[in-house]
């Protein structure tokens, strides 16, 4: 978690602020300084919004930098084992190495009809498409301790508009998750896992509803 150059700066620091208590005992551990814990929640307005039963159709959503190291390419590989069931992935994000890349495995897994790559968008145009959807989606590969101990934005910015959860088996994103249930955790390096995952999630749209709800006022 810490290279050389933050080493250094310890020296010089009394306290560290960290977004999730998981993180701050196991950096505890390690250093001899006193923590902060703020919640890497998203500012929210006292706007009320409408949170949709989930149709036939289950609606999925991805938003942030899309690559191999996000897990997006083992997405795309498990859903092209799921041709005979309804829904639909949306993307919204920057593209490593390029868009190509993508639109050409879409292609290859014959998923034009449900999935959809988009660039990215202001957060105010985000947030309005998100409303619409049903589960967003928490992707990234347990390649780093920063990414283990992680509390990502778009975790929070998806509860803000009331979406089910689909999340990585982290320690911190797995305990938001079950403790409230409010979604689905996967190993996005096993594409069996992830397969399975969805397919608890597609047949499990009666139970969408109530977990959007608990996502929504959970963070307000």
């Amino acid at each position: 978690l810490i290279d050389i150059s933050e080493k250094i700066a310890l020296r010089q620091i009394s306290y560290i602020i960290t977004a999730n208590e998981v993180r701050r005992e196991f950096m505890q551990k390690r250093l001899n300084k006193k923590f902060i814990f703020l919640d890497n929640y998203p500012d929210f307005s006292l706007e009320k919004i409408k949170i949709s039963k989930t149709n036939d159709i289950v609606k999925f959503l991805y938003q942030g930098g899309v690559s191999t190291h996000r897990g997006i390419d083992n997405i795309l590989k498990a859903m092209s084992e799921l041709q005979d069931f309804s829904f639909l992935f949306e993307i919204y994000g920057m593209y490593q190495p390029n868009k190509k890349k993508y639109i050409d495995l879409v292609k290859k897994y014959d998923l034009e009809d449900k999935v959809f790559l988009n660039d990215a968008i202001p957060i105010e145009i985000l947030e309005e498409k998100m409303k619409k959807m049903d589960i967003g989606v928490v992707s990234i590969l347990n390649t780093s301790l920063n990414n283990y101990y992680c509390a990502p934005n778009k975790l929070y910015d998806y509860m803000k508009a009331g979406l089910v959860i689909l999340g990585p088996s982290f320690p911190h994103i797995k305990e938001e998750i079950n403790e409230n249930n409010i979604g689905f955790t996967c190993n996005y390096e096993d594409i069996s896992s992830i397969k399975n995952t969805f397919l608890k999630i597609l047949n499990s749209k009666k139970n969408l509803l109530e977990m959007k709800k608990r996502a929504f006022v959970l963070y307000q």
